[in-house]
């Protein structure tokens, strides 16, 4: 019987759902860091880094043990003019 192939079918085969894109904070900051950019000023979490080539600057908020969402990250990416990972 067709049905009976996926009942059989236990929970623990079904592979987890990726969370593509997650980064913590400090690897954010130590990607920039590794591109060239440099901390200039920091108000609370937030950290803002500038680029002695590129314009514009970046900030970068949260604790560094704490998960970027996938949107911030692209926006970070988008700043900082760097592909994204």
């Amino acid at each position: 019987m067709f049905l009976a192939k996926y009942v059989t079918l236990s929970v623990t085969e079904i592979p987890p759902v990726q969370r593509s894109g997650s980064m913590k904070v400090r690897e954010v900051i130590n990607r920039l860091e590794t591109d060239g950019w440099y901390l200039a000023r920091t108000k609370g979490s937030h950290r803002q880094f500038k680029h002695p080539d590129k314009t514009g600057t970046v900030t970068v908020s949260g604790k560094p043990n704490v998960d970027v969402p996938i949107g911030t990250l692209k926006n970070i990416w988008r700043q900082a003019q760097l592909e994204e990972e």
